[in-house]
């Protein structure tokens, strides 16, 4: 299965690597492919003095579960999220016309 995920599930798996988010980014099983943009990473670094805060976890602890949860990541660069690759539409502008003729 191919997911897409936020900020908030990464930042779920870095506070508590033993909760559910945590144990499914570390996981094998189920085999998912997981996605998300290059930003994911900023926005960590923007707030990583908290998480080191609320997790208790010291700089190598984090650095180590922040590399085991972005293992399973495929990073997206944000040329690649464009509206449009050509004549064919980007996997984000799919997933977004999808997102907002359903709601």
């Amino acid at each position: 299965m191919k997911f897409v995920i936020d900020a908030n599930i990464v930042f779920s798996a870095l506070l508590s690597p033993h909760s559910e988010a945590g144990r499914l980014m570390a996981s094998a099983w189920p085999p998912l492919e997981l996605f998300a943009p290059e930003a994911l990473k900023v926005e960590i670094a923007l707030h990583r003095e908290k998480l080191l805060k609320l997790s208790r976890l010291t700089v190598a602890e984090m650095a180590i579960v922040e590399d085991r949860v972005f293992e399973r990541i495929t990073v997206i660069p944000p040329e690649s999220i464009g509206s449009h690759r050509g004549n064919v539409p980007s996997i984000w502008s799919r997933a977004l016309t999808s997102v907002t003729t359903t709601t």
